[in-house]
């Protein structure tokens, strides 16, 4: 399945490369790659210019945030905000706090 999302991904397939790498990453929670593949399936709905999922995967990803490095964290924040943005949401004020 990763696999897979990696090729849809390169083909430009993002839609698809994206809901390839949540399913990997809900179906093998404990899986060391699991949180890497929770972020890449966000970058490839930001790709596919689906804010909407984009940030529902990166809520996604940061309620697991004790199982993340800070470094993690930070970036999957910024992307998030920058996706909010996109979506005329406003940056919620928890999220606020937390990047300034």
């Amino acid at each position: 399945m990763y696999n897979a999302a990696l090729l849809r991904g390169g083909l430009g397939q993002y839609e698809k490369s994206g809901k390839n790498f949540e399913v990997y990453a809900t179906s093998f929670p404990t899986k060391e790659d699991s949180p890497k593949a929770l972020m890449l399936a966000g970058e490839m709905y930001e790709r596919a210019e689906l804010n909407s999922e984009a940030n529902r995967v990166y809520e996604n990803y940061l309620n697991r945030s004790e199982k993340l490095s800070k470094e993690h964290v930070v970036e999957i924040m910024v992307r998030n905000a920058i996706v909010l943005e996109s979506l005329k949401q406003g940056i919620p004020p928890q999220l606020k706090e937390q990047i300034e």
